[in-house]
């Protein structure tokens, strides 16, 4: 349990109080600090034994973390994380280091960064890098949410003058001006 509740990455006060509360356990901040380090340890011993030498493929990425970069190299297809650097900056000797270290690289994804790709063409092992979809995909979400709204209001718009023209019609009524409005946002409409 105190393994499951380290791994989901729950603050060693948060996992004391669990196991204290919940499973009637002796349980205090220092000894899950404690296992934390423990844990990380043996992971990163077996990380470098068995993931490290195999890894052929691996999506590459920095994220932040308090202004400091950590380095994460990927499994492309699982999605298990190979391995983990943090550092005190993003540069490409800093990522030629972090790659000396996964010796059966072969294959890499990754954005646009450039220490990233300065590193992946100081690497001769390298035989293809690729640009990844989620980078893009993230930028252009916003976008896609504005025009995705956008031709909702104007789809309901149309609806809503389609019925207006209809009940202008029943009352026999002069509808051009109503279908001209209608034609016009049906227009927008396609266009959008």
């Amino acid at each position: 349990t105190r393994f499951w509740l380290i791994g989901l990455g729950l603050p060693a006060r948060v996992i004391a109080r669990l196991l204290r509360e919940c499973f009637d356990v002796a349980a205090n901040r220092t000894d899950i600090l404690q296992l934390t380090a423990q844990y990380a340890s043996r992971a990163t011993r077996l990380m470098q034994e068995h993931f490290w030498p195999l890894a052929q493929d691996a999506d590459l990425d920095e994220i932040y973390i308090e202004h400091l970069p950590l380095l994460i190299a990927s499994e492309s297809r699982a999605l298990a994380i190979l391995k983990t650097s943090m550092q005190e900056e993003c540069t490409v000797a800093k990522w030629s280091g972090f790659l000396h270290d996964l010796p059966q690289l072969r294959r890499t994804t990754s954005d646009r960064g450039q220490a990233i790709r300065g590193a992946i063409a100081r690497e001769p092992r390298l035989q293809t890098h690729q640009s990844d979809i989620f980078h893009p995909k993230m930028l252009l979400r916003d976008e896609l949410r504005v025009v995705e709204t956008r031709c909702y209001a104007l789809i309901e718009k149309e609806a809503h003058l389609q019925h207006v023209l209809n009940k202008t019609r029943r009352r026999g009524r002069d509808c051009r001006a109503a279908a001209a409005r209608l034609y016009k946002v049906a227009q927008q409409t396609r266009e959008a």
